[in-house]
């Protein structure tokens, strides 16, 4: 269903061969190109499609076309009808497919990164933009226009201006303007019309009284022309024409319908309420079988019909012949207007467009049929589709009495307003819906459930994880098997809340079963979100080359189907994390700008912290002090989010927060954070409690109060078993052999610090050392182990305390008379061992054209001609 309406709104109507030549029009949209935006703006009937047609079947260039409808004025349809159209430009441009609860900004600025993949020049159209209303699409298509990169240009058709900026784009330079005065025929383009295209014989004072009265209106010509066909006195019939444009179509479409046969007549009008028709449903509506000759004549007589495929199997009419032919059906066909539409429901129904037989039974008001369709059809929009807004047009369309007689749809109206962040409605309506359901004699096991699994998802955006596991197991004792979705997502929020309350083998256990159940059905929603907690919690164990696998095996079940770009943001941030931990530094930045980018172009205020914090610890150790403090100001901004039962996130934020301020010298802000944090965190588990403890550590040895906080150590080692934190362990033990080595202890010392690199030597983790500086590096080159592989690694922490001069490779790079970019150089080690194209497209996140196109700048400057000569290259030069 969704890939047929998919390609009929990305099809350009074709150009007919009997067409007006409009050279001087073609001139002007060619100037234009310098631009970033050209826009076709002029009433109903002028020509504006077939001009932009004819344009781009001669413009070298790629483009990409977009037919808008009403249903587009929901934000996330229309984003991810815009990326499909952009990836019929180039394949260098990736799929996305948005979040439903995407903020539109977000799903603007992922449409503009992408972007930058374009290595061609190439256009985007959108045809009958004015059906756009919302004015946050509006406020994005400026973003748009603003942000667009040279490679990309936006052409609008429209009948009336766009609310964009266009005053300032003018002035810019930056905007092309094609108007109704432009589109009009001149008297030349009028009688090459009439009289070559529509094979009329009409004198030059017939043309030139036709183009007077019509004023060069292309569609009234249009229908004058099929008027005069039959005519026996063309000289009256054009004298006859006067009064406004809207008159001349409804005298002229009259004339045209009393010409036609009764039979063509009547399946105008019949067909006219349908948004696109086909033989077979025109069939269904007339009890025909002579629709597709029907089509096929009307076709080509050039009569306003409008092919959507290459085929021809689906059509519509010219907008403007539509609206009049409904006016004349509805006079003509009264009582049958209500047959017809439920006729035309049941065929989209049977022929499974679940949605176009929604839109007909609701027009229809056949209100029964509307809401058993939309019971079917809601599953499909919700897990699917993400078109939380169509559904919820649907539901509102629907008498309340109605949807009262469905307490699921009721559900899925208040999960809706959830979804949206409208929680007073969604109260409301769970409650409503609730009501419902137990005042029923059997309330309905299924509704039961999704109500629990609902519930559940609430309680723990509360941060109530009791509340949690309460409603998630009346959910899965309710859920059928069958319906994975809702168990799933009961599944996830049962792992969340047991990971929350530090229940490290009951959140293991629920996570992995979502986890499991999303590789086997492909689920990327679900997949990156259990993917990346059990990540965390193997970080946590101190696990870390298997927290990388499991980041990476979600990233790779996303790669394909990003319905949800924020999960992106928290698998490059875990990555990031890592690579920083391994003291990777090049490669921890370009994971979490990606993560962070992401985090803030979606708003997802977890993204955004984790982000700026690692950054800025990140920033620390480059010796970029000005960076970090930016970083942890903007951190600092989102951290006190007022809503007290999200201490869960403020707490260990606020440890973070205190460890890169203590960093910066900044200890009274360091202070102050810590305190506020411990009153907070008087209900959380002794986990959360754990990190603000270690942060008060690194504050007291800051302040060279060494015996304080080496009593702090040591009552936190007591319990710090109990929390099976490896990761809290090292960074205790490590902080211990400091304490004791300022203490004039050094034989504890070392014990500490043996302790600590036998619990982090299989993590590999190298920064909770190099973090300590001196002090670590004094006592770590004193220690000597029997064990081969610990000693290796305490060589290796102890080889990268030393300032870190250039590289070999970055020397010899910068040789190149062109030097390799990062991503260049990432790309090229990934050739080096042997990776396709393919899978480096997959590992990157990037086009597979992007790749092609990247190994060629790649060869140019290293002055080879393939991957082989490359990797010889680059291992001369010591680049991989």
């Amino acid at each position: 269903m969704t890939d047929i309406l998919l390609q009929t709104k990305l099809y350009i109507p074709p150009v007919r061969t009997s067409l007006v030549p409009r050279p001087r029009l073609i001139e002007k949209l060619n100037a234009g190109l310098s631009g970033k935006l050209t826009v076709l703006s002029a009433p109903a009937g002028f020509g504006k499609t077939t001009l932009m047609g004819e344009w781009l079947a001669q413009l070298k260039r790629p483009f990409g076309w977009l037919s808008l409808d009403e249903g587009d004025n929901d934000p996330h349809r229309f984003f991810t009808y815009i990326n499909a159209a952009l990836m019929t430009v180039s394949d260098d441009i990736d799929r996305i497919q948005p979040a439903s609860d995407l903020p539109i900004k977000a799903m603007t600025t992922l449409l503009v990164n992408n972007l930058t993949q374009l290595s061609h020049p190439g256009v985007l159209v959108l045809d009958d933009y004015h059906l756009i209303e919302i004015e946050a699409i509006h406020e994005a298509i400026t973003f748009f226009c603003d942000h667009l990169p040279a490679t990309l240009h936006l052409v609008l058709i429209t009948r009336s201006d766009p609310p964009l900026p266009l005053a300032r784009m003018r002035v810019r330079g930056e905007l092309n303007e094609i108007r109704e005065s432009d589109l009009r025929f001149m008297l030349e383009e009028t009688a090459v019309f009439l009289n070559q295209i529509m094979g009329l014989h009409l004198t030059p004072q017939n043309i030139a009284d036709l183009e007077v009265r019509t004023e060069g209106w292309i569609a009234s010509l249009q229908l004058a022309a099929l008027s005069l066909k039959d005519a026996p006195d063309a000289t009256q019939l054009i004298n006859a024409f006067n009064g406004t444009h809207r008159f001349i179509i409804d005298y002229l479409v009259e004339e045209v319908l009393v010409q036609r046969p009764s039979g063509t007549r009547e399946f105008l009008l019949k067909t006219s309420m349908l948004h696109r028709l086909s033989a077979p449903l025109c069939d269904e509506l007339l009890a025909s079988t002579q629709s597709q000759e029907t089509l096929e004549q009307l076709d080509a007589a050039n009569f306003f019909l409008i092919p959507l495929d290459s085929q021809r199997r689906w059509y519509r009419y010219h907008h403007l012949f539509a609206d009049v032919l409904r006016q004349h059906a509805l006079q003509a066909y009264p009582t049958e207007l209500p047959t017809l539409y439920q006729r035309a429901a049941h065929w989209f129904e049977a022929n499974e467009f679940l949605n176009d037989a929604i839109e007909m039974a609701l027009a229809g008001k056949d209100f029964e049929m509307a809401a058993n369709l939309i019971q079917r059809a809601a599953e499909t929009v919700i897990w699917d589709q993400g078109e939380w807004l169509l559904l919820d047009r649907w539901l509102t369309t629907l008498p309340e009495s109605h949807l009262k007689t469905q307490p699921r749809l009721m559900l899925y109206r208040a999960w809706g307003s959830f979804v949206r962040g409208q929680f007073a409605a969604f109260k409301v309506q769970l409650t409503e819906a609730a009501e419902h359901l137990f005042a029923s004699p059997q309330p309905n096991a299924l509704a039961m459930g999704e109500m629990a699994a609902i519930r559940a998802s609430a309680a723990r955006f509360q941060g109530n994880p009791t509340q949690v596991i309460a409603q998630a197991d009346i959910a899965l004792s309710q859920l059928p098997q069958a319906e994975s979705n809702w168990r799933v997502m009961t599944l996830l929020n049962i792992g969340a809340a047991h990971f929350l309350r530090d229940n490290q083998a009951a959140a293991e256990v629920a996570l992995t079963q979502v986890w499991q159940l999303a590789q086997a059905e492909n689920q990327a929603m679900w997949g990156s979100v259990s993917g990346s907690f059990l990540a965390q919690l193997q970080m946590r164990n101190g696990r870390y080359h298997e927290a990388a696998h499991l980041y990476r095996q979600a990233r790779a079940l996303t790669i394909p189907q990003p319905k949800s770009v924020f999960n992106m943001g928290m698998i490059y941030v875990g990555l990031g994390e890592l690579w920083l931990a391994w003291n990777d530094l090049d490669k921890a930045e370009a994971l979490l700008r990606q993560g962070l980018d992401i985090g803030t172009a979606v708003q997802n205020i977890l993204l955004i912290m984790s982000g700026s914090l690692a950054l800025a610890r990140l920033r620390q150790i480059q010796d970029r002090p000005d960076e970090a403090k930016a970083l942890i100001l903007q951190a600092q901004r989102i951290a006190p989010i007022p809503i007290a039962s999200w201490t869960w996130v403020h707490v260990p934020t606020a440890a973070h927060l205190a460890r890169v301020w203590i960093k910066q010298g900044d200890l009274n802000e360091a202070r102050r954070l810590l305190e506020t944090a411990v009153a907070d965190a008087t209900n959380q588990p002794d986990f959360w409690l754990e990190s603000l403890q270690i942060a008060q550590v690194r504050l007291l040895c800051a302040e060279e109060n060494w015996t304080e906080a080496d009593s702090l150590l040591m009552a936190l080692w007591e319990t710090a078993p109990q929390h099976n934190q490896v990761q809290n362990q090292i960074e205790i033990r490590i902080l211990q052999a400091v304490t004791q080595q300022k203490l004039q202890h050094p034989d504890q010392a070392r014990t500490h610090l043996e302790a600590a690199l036998v619990l982090a030597w299989p993590s590999g983790n190298i920064r909770l050392f190099l973090d300590e500086g001196a002090a670590i590096q004094d006592i770590l080159v004193k220690l000597k182990f029997e064990e081969a592989s610990l000693q290796a690694y305490a060589q290796k922490i102890s080889d990268a305390f030393p300032k870190q001069q250039k590289k070999a490779s970055e020397s010899a790079n910068q040789q190149l008379i062109e030097p390799l970019t990062a991503r260049e150089l990432e790309l090229l080690a990934l050739v080096a061992t042997g990776v396709s194209n393919r899978d480096i497209a997959a590992q990157l996140f990037i086009s597979y054209g992007t790749v092609r196109r990247h190994l060629n700048n790649i060869y140019g400057k290293l002055a080879v001609n393939g991957r082989s000569q490359a990797i010889l290259k680059a291992q001369d030069l010591n680049l991989v």
